[in-house]
């Protein structure tokens, strides 16, 4: 299992800084993690209400989609019946495997052009996404049913002689047919009771025709006798049979209906094969352009994340580390350390506690909002799945986890204050105007009551009489 951390640091003179810094820390001296840029372009940053609003869009439109993602890649390995090196010829991204197109990531400008504004480009991902699932879902449907089908036959054909079809083993010649008074039963004995049989049969009933049972077919446990008898015995016979622990299977011989059987069998098999090619090259594609769509919601919320919680000018650098396995408690030290400036309200780490998948983040990187992925390339093991921020984890396709997001505190503090500004603004505007309209209504109450001169008055104030205005004051 491969395992990625998808982390966003604010430039410093250059983004080229924040990286070669990064790489000292985890690679020149301890080499803790293989480290990638992520590359993300210039995108258009929009205003801050529409950044605020984008990141809580895309952290529901990243869920959205990774299960998509997982639902391509769990029908994939269904209909490839679970053929592990058929599965990781499928599951692919951009014709490469997933680990490979992760670490050489860059932006599809023809899919999303980056002229378009953040939230177009969301648009155009939720639409082409939400098009993939209700096609699989369309698709799978139609093809499950053809499958259930034909496993219901197949079902009917397989298993002990107490419960298969019989259809394929009989033949016309094994039956007394067309006879008024005699028939053929089937009898499923035991293979320890077959001496037991050939003594007993005749007996059962008075009216079993001496010597006709034959051996039409055996199993590992059991075999399939036929024996005649006049019809009005039948009763009588199943009932002696039961107590002697043979089992009579209901059947009557019809080749109408055992070639209509045959036949819906073979076309059955015929059509699955004819939509199982077409069905895995669909789901191959549309795996590749969910899990690229997946890829870009990765680099739209680190972008916003980013601008919102390091400003504008637009200045960070996205890395992508992929840690080494046992160096990963080593790294989250390593980057708490570096970047703790960023984040002085961080945990202080607590070594003594080591419980797999709740070890503290580095402080520096809860406010990067560390996206961190595990891929695995094959297989089953090649379903993307994803947790935002703290551990977006990708495992296996039965892997179940849970979605967890962190904001601490002073990682939201950009909002905090454009919110509490806001807020300020429109108090002050309110008690403003309610001032000058209080004066106003003063000024007008004491001048008619002539305690204010004329002549102290530096402005005209009007009213409204008989439908006509009046001047109240001169200048």
């Amino acid at each position: 299992m491969t395992e990625f951390w998808l982390i966003s640091a604010p430039g410093e003179k250059t983004c080229q800084q924040s990286w070669d810094k990064m790489m000292v820390a985890t690679t020149h001296t301890t080499n803790l993690s293989t480290n990638n840029k992520f590359n993300i372009p210039d995108l258009k940053v929009g205003t801050l209400d529409v950044l605020v609003g984008l990141s809580d869009e895309l952290a529901k439109l990243d869920t959205f989609v990774e299960s998509v993602v997982k639902k391509v890649a769990q029908y994939m390995a269904d209909v490839l019946e679970d053929s592990r090196d058929k599965v990781q010829e499928n599951l692919l991204a951009n014709g490469v495997d997933l680990v490979t197109y992760v670490t050489r990531f860059q932006w599809d400008m023809a899919k999303y052009p980056i002229k378009q504004s953040l939230k177009n480009i969301s648009e155009i991902i939720s639409k082409q996404v939400s098009q993939i699932d209700n096609d699989l879902k369309a698709r799978a449907s139609a093809y499950n049913n053809l499958k259930g089908n034909l496993q219901n036959l197949e079902r009917k054909n397989a298993g002990s002689l107490l419960t298969r079809s019989l259809a394929d083993i009989v033949k016309k010649e094994d039956f007394v047919l067309d006879s008024e008074y005699l028939l053929t039963m089937l009898v499923v004995v035991s293979k320890t009771n077959y001496v037991e049989w050939q003594k007993t049969y005749e007996t059962l009933s008075d009216m079993v025709v001496p010597r006709s049972t034959n051996l039409l077919f055996e199993d590992h446990d059991s075999g399939l006798f036929s024996v005649t008898l006049f019809r009005k015995a039948i009763d009588d016979f199943k009932h002696k049979a039961r107590e002697n622990k043979f089992t009579v299977r209901d059947f009557q011989y019809n080749e109408e209906e055992m070639k209509a059987d045959k036949e819906e069998m073979t076309r059955l098999s015929t059509d699955k094969k004819k939509q199982f090619g077409p069905l895995v090259r669909w789901l191959k594609v549309n795996f590749s352009e969910a899990f690229i769509a997946w890829i870009h919601i990765k680099a739209l919320r680190v972008f916003v994340e980013s601008v919102l919680r390091y400003g504008l000018p637009v200045n960070f650098q996205a890395m992508l580390l992929q840690p080494h396995k046992k160096n990963m408690k080593k790294l989250r030290e390593v980057l708490s350390e570096l970047y703790k400036h960023l984040d002085s309200s961080a945990a202080i780490i607590d070594a003594s506690m080591d419980i797999p998948g709740t070890e503290p983040e580095p402080a520096g990187v809860l406010p990067l909002r560390l996206l961190q992925d595990r891929l695995q390339p094959a297989g089953l093991q090649g379903l993307v799945e994803a947790v935002d921020a703290v551990q977006t984890v990708v495992s296996s396709v039965n892997t179940p986890r849970a979605h967890t997001e962190l904001y601490p505190p002073s990682c939201n503090s950009f909002r905090s204050i454009s919110l509490l500004s806001s807020i300020c603004f429109i108090f002050l505007i309110f008690i403003l105007s309610l001032s000058l309209s209080l004066l106003s209504l003063s000024l007008s109450r004491l001048q008619r009551l002539n305690y204010i001169p004329d002549r102290f008055l530096s402005y005209s104030s009007v009213y409204c009489k008989n439908g006509e205005v009046q001047s109240l004051y001169k200048v």
